[in-house]
């Protein structure tokens, strides 16, 4: 609705020069306060939509939406603008709940993603709170294979790790990455299907049954052959 009504801003003034009866059209500052906060709504949108696709998203996609909304929350807390504070004050207070409780199995999927890895979990924790390094679970699942490992030799997820990141512009599709790399990476190939494989959102879910229920009238509504 907000980019409608932005889009179409001059067609209001236009309206209130010509019809005296339209007498609500929004102020400049109205129209400035409005497009803070489209910009700011803008990115949560985007995760709701992404969350709730039909074609089950991946758990890699999880941390990095999270920690986008995290860091636009920060960045709202923190502005000068006294109404978007507010505002970032108060859906803070909500969505720390998730940020607090969210599933390490999720953020460990970020590793899996051949765009990310380990650099982008040390990126987000600095941004989120000013220090650098993954939290110690991540440390751990980097170091749980090292433990039956030769000191000269590395594991999987070393050389996984060590391999150059894909550029974050390529259009990776994670599950065919995984797909073709069973033989090079035969134990991480493994946990990425098992990791990969959970759903971050229910929503795919419920809206098949939604469907079915829709099927199921229709087929009450077809005609009987005359009984």
């Amino acid at each position: 609705m907000f980019d409608s009504a932005i889009y179409y801003h001059r067609a209001f003034f236009h309206l209130e020069l010509i019809d005296r009866s339209y007498k609500y059209c929004p102020l400049p500052p109205e129209w400035e306060k409005t497009e803070k906060i489209n910009e700011f709504l803008e990115q949560f949108y985007n995760v709701t939509c992404s969350f709730s696709r039909t074609e089950y998203p991946t758990s890699n996609l999880y941390f990095p939406s999270v920690y986008s909304c995290n860091f636009s929350l920060k960045t709202a807390k923190e502005s000068d603008d006294s109404y978007l504070s507010s505002m970032g004050n108060l859906m803070t207070e909500k969505f720390e709940k998730y940020w607090k409780d969210f599933s390490i199995i999720l953020a460990i999927a970020v590793v899996l993603d051949p765009r990310y890895k380990f650099n982008f979990v040390d990126y987000a924790y600095t941004k989120v709170y000013g220090v650098k390094g993954s939290p110690q679970f991540l440390e751990d699942f980097h170091s749980f294979e090292n433990q039956e490992q030769a000191a000269t030799q590395k594991s999987e997820l070393e050389l996984y790790l060590d391999e150059q990141r894909l550029s974050i512009n390529v259009d990776c599709d994670i599950l065919d990455y995984w797909k073709g790399n069973p033989f090079q990476y035969p134990e991480l190939a493994a946990m990425a299907r098992d990791v990969l494989s959970i759903p971050i959102s229910a929503i795919a879910s419920k809206a098949a049954f939604s469907v079915g229920g829709q099927v199921e009238l229709q087929i009450l509504k077809l005609p009987s052959n005359g009984d």
